[in-house]
Formats: C-alpha cells, sequence, structure tokens
C-alpha cells in the first residue's frame, strides 16, 4: 500500500545535475516530509493544508483529524493531520518523528507570572449513566497581567482509562464570541494522558477585559471521580454537576485534599440543589482560591 503526505506549496519543474526533467520547490519538498512520517496507508497532511481544508466544510473536518507533533529537521516541530474514513486512509497514528514531551510544567510557572482566572465555570454532565460517560466542560476568564499579549493555552486530560485517539474525546474549544480556538500542537497523546494547545482568534493583552474561553470533551469515567487542582490563584471557582436520578448515581460531596498527604475531608460549602425534570443538579460556588488548593467529588 502506498503512503502520502500533502502540502500547499510552490513547485517547479527543473533540469537537475544529470538533465532530467524534476520537480522542485518548497511545496514538494515539505510534501516529502510529511509523507515520510507515515507508515502504509496514510494519508498525512501539513497544518497549513489541514486547516484551510477543515475550514471549508464540516465534512473535511470529519475526515481530517489533528494526530499529533512531530519533529522535522534542526529540531523544529509541526503538527501532523491525517485523513481518514470508510475505505481511505489509514486511522492509526504513525509513529515515526512523534515528539512527546509534557510541557505542562514550565506552563504552570509561565502562567503564575502572568495569568489570573477571575472565575472558572465547570460543569460536569452525566450523559450516559450505564457506560458512566461525563461531558466536561470548563470556561476560563482570563486576565493578561503582563505585558506581553497571551496567545494560545495549554491544556491538559488526565483520565483513569485508556483513550487511544485524541479525537475520540470529542475535544472543543472555542472563546467568549463562539470562535474556535485552533489546536497547534498536540505534544502529549498517551493513552492515559492528553496534552495540547490552542490557539486565540485575537491575543489577550493587559488592557483587555471578560476574555473567555471554553473547553469541552466526554470521556468515560469508571471511578465515578472528578478532582480540580489549582496551580494558579482563582478568585471565584462554580462547579456543578447534573446526572439522571434512579441510574445508581449518588449524590456528590465536595471533598477538600491535602495535596501532600492527599487526605480527604468533607468541605463545609454547602450546595445549591435543584431538579431538572429526570436529572438533578448540583452547583458549589468557592471563592477567593489560592494555587495549591485542591478539590474533589465522588458519585
Amino acid at each position: 500500500r502506498v503512503r502520502i503526505g500533502l502540502h500547499s506549496g510552490n513547485c517547479f519543474i527543473v533540469n537537475d545535475l544529470l538533465g532530467h526533467r524534476n520537480t522542485w520547490g518548497p511545496g514538494i519538498i515539505y510534501a516529502r516530509r510529511v509523507m515520510d512520517f507515515g507508515d502504509d496507508g496514510h494519508i498525512l497532511l501539513s497544518p497549513t493544508l489541514a486547516e484551510d481544508l477543515r475550514s471549508l466544510s464540516d465534512e473535511y473536518r470529519d475526515i481530517i483529524k489533528p494526530v499529533h507533533d512531530v519533529v522535522l529537521k534542526h529540531g523544529m516541530t509541526m503538527l501532523l493531520y491525517s485523513a481518514y474514513g470508510d475505505g481511505f486512509g489509514n486511522k492509526n497514528h504513525p509513529q515515526k518523528g512523534a515528539s512527546m514531551r509534557s510541557k505542562y510544567g514550565e506552563e504552570v510557572l509561565r502562567l503564575q507570572k502572568t495569568t489570573l482566572y477571575p472565575s472558572i465555570d465547570l460543569e460536569l454532565s452525566v450523559i450516559d449513566p450505564k457506560k458512566m460517560i461525563v461531558r466536561h466542560k470548563r470556561t476560563y476568564e482570563v486576565v493578561n497581567k503582563s505585558n506581553e499579549p497571551i496567545k494560545n493555552v495549554l491544556h491538559g486530560i488526565a483520565m483513569d482509562v485508556d483513550i487511544p485517539d485524541f479525537n475520540d474525546l470529542n475535544i472543543k474549544v472555542y472563546d467568549e464570541k463562539d470562535r474556535e480556538c485552533k489546536i497547534t500542537s498536540i505534544n502529549v497523546d498517551k493513552p492515559d494522558c492528553k496534552e495540547f494547545t490552542t490557539e486565540f482568534s485575537e491575543p489577550i493583552t493587559k488592557e483587555d477585559t471578560g476574555k473567555k474561553y471554553t473547553l469541552e470533551y466526554e470521556v468515560q469515567e469508571p471511578e465515578r471521580y472528578f478532582e480540580n487542582a489549582f496551580l494558579i490563584d482563582c478568585q471565584k471557582f462554580n462547579m456543578s454537576f447534573r446526572y439522571p436520578t434512579g441510574n445508581g448515581i449518588k449524590r456528590p460531596q465536595l471533598m477538600e485534599i491535602n495535596q501532600e498527604s492527599e487526605k480527604s475531608t468533607p468541605s463545609d460549602i454547602k450546595p445549591k440543589i435543584s431538579n431538572e425534570n429526570s436529572h438533578e443538579v448540583i452547583k458549589w460556588e468557592i471563592s477567593d482560591i489560592t494555587k495549591g488548593k485542591t478539590y474533589r467529588i465522588d458519585w
């Protein structure tokens, strides 16, 4: 089976050193580099071409998926895309040249110097009680306290189940105007851990107010718990848990976790409880959270 590498760029027909007609140019050179990362049956695309096509229609978005970062010559990285579907392409991720290095430690240090979260809204919704699939929706209000614009954000998702394919999480990231925040890097794509970067439509400057972004994804939660560790200060944290009643799901209790001893104690914060049709919704409001705090719910 063949493998295919695709890129959009200039190509020229030239005479080579042996006098033969040949193809040369940045377009074909880049396409060959993309192809070299593939295995049998892969149809791989450069990020430039992939994003251009994905912006044209939902049909292209369904068949052209981000894979992970790869290392090019001179140590540069590129987010690789793969096209596949019924009867074409190769759904398995290529392994050649994969760059898997967590950036979370250095990102946390940067965030602590540059970023403040006035508010975080977290909504957890059980959408399939039998498989215990939970939709996570996190909305962050972002204030830039540095003189440099914030152009992108790093996301981390840790799981209790193995999800080999990044795209099976149904990830969506968008800003306060519902504009998509494009994925520009997938630097960790392990079965139980994903780490990726998205880019804002407009950089966030020190003068900006009301800037937000939302991360959504769906994942199975067989252990029936969720923890949120605060790595930077947060002025207001709103968390809700929505679940169908009558499915053996217990009403969750908010716990505070000591990060050093990992000991958990029940929180004194009282939730607000409401009912929506056949669902119960539990909401907690927590103010003035300092970095290092961890909260947990079990259900």
